[in-house]
């Protein structure tokens, strides 16, 4: 992908996030401390409610009259698919450790699912150690993390 067609695709989902809703959460009794001019990290294991933190605090920041122009949420995990200005569709599974038959199968599991959402679409599983031995599905193609983040493509 050209660094324009980079511009073009962060330019649309900055747009769509502008314009999308605030989807319905379940509110949870955290507070994150707040500094002045420092930014706040969340991080955690999958599916632990970090987005529905994040969901929160932007709601909780709409609530108190901040514009919604001034509450992005930008979220880069998903959409496990990519799509480039000319159309290609990229079905984009990133796990660290594949080492375990569980995280294999995982991991597997999720891009094949969405494969039926998005049957055009190429699917790629990202690694860090690629050199355990696998099992994938013919349609699925193995990257190691530092060659797939640097290539020029």
């Amino acid at each position: 992908m050209t660094e324009g067609q980079l511009k073009q695709v962060i330019h649309r989902k900055i747009l769509d996030a502008l314009a999308a809703p605030v989807p319905d959460f379940t509110r949870r009794d955290v507070h994150l401390p707040s500094v002045p001019g420092k930014a706040v990290a969340v991080i955690g294991m999958r599916r632990t409610g970090k987005t529905t933190l994040l969901w929160q605090i932007l709601s909780d920041r709409l609530a108190g009259g901040l514009p919604r122009e001034g509450c992005l949420f930008f979220g880069f995990e998903d959409d496990r698919l990519a799509r480039t200005p000319d159309g290609t569709e990229e079905l984009i599974q990133v796990c660290a450790d594949l080492s375990t038959p569980e995280a294999e199968s995982r991991e597997v599991r999720s891009l094949l699912s969405a494969s039926g959402s998005y049957p055009r679409a190429s699917q790629h599983l990202i690694v860090l150690d690629p050199d355990t031995a696998l099992t994938l599905p013919a349609s699925i193609q193995l990257h190691r993390a530092s060659t797939w983040l640097l290539s020029p493509s």
